[in-house]
């Protein structure tokens, strides 16, 4: 199982017009969901 940070940078690479606003939005639903 991939780590937080490469499932961060894997998103952020898929999804780069997101910017950093919505990854720590993701993030933040992640952790409260893993």
């Amino acid at each position: 199982m991939p780590t937080i940070a490469a499932w961060v940078r894997n998103f952020v690479l898929n999804h780069p017009k997101y910017q950093k606003d919505s990854v720590v939005s993701s993030v933040k639903f992640f952790l409260e969901n893993c």
